[in-house]
């Protein structure tokens, strides 16, 4: 068995991300060339293979590991969640669509399914008619 069987095999990949404490980040950073393809698909691969297709979280449980939990652990105020006071950062996606078709070759293709983004409660990202499917 070689390292990357134990430390990325896909019962340590499960027993890491449902930990009750584990935060979901992405280690992915620009550089020059090209990035890693995590850089911009991490939250979207999540929520595409280990909720929708192997169901080791349900959606609920992966974006609060990927908003409020990181949000408390680091003590950054007023993100990660949806209440009065906060900044209002929300992303509007496609739970049966979303994914990352990055990959080594062509790491800067973006998410699929990412419908709209907004932060501090303007809209960064999206059209600007509303959304029906």
């Amino acid at each position: 068995m070689n390292i990357l069987e134990v430390n990325q095999s896909e019962a340590k990949l499960h027993q890491t991300v449902s930990h009750p404490l584990s935060n979901i980040i992405s280690d992915g950073f620009y550089v020059k060339g090209k990035p890693h393809p995590r850089l911009s698909g991490a939250f979207s691969l999540l929520l595409c293979e280990i909720c929708r297709k192997r169901g080791g979280l349900t959606p609920p449980e992966a974006i609060h590991k990927i908003t409020d939990l990181p949000a408390q652990r680091f003590r950054i105020q007023k993100r990660g969640r949806l209440a009065p006071g906060c900044f209002g950062d929300v992303t509007v996606l496609d739970p049966s669509y979303v994914g990352s078709p990055a990959t080594y070759e062509n790491p800067k293709l973006g998410p699929v399914g990412i419908r709209r983004v907004f932060r501090n409660g303007r809209r960064a990202f999206g059209e600007e008619e509303v959304w029906t499917q």
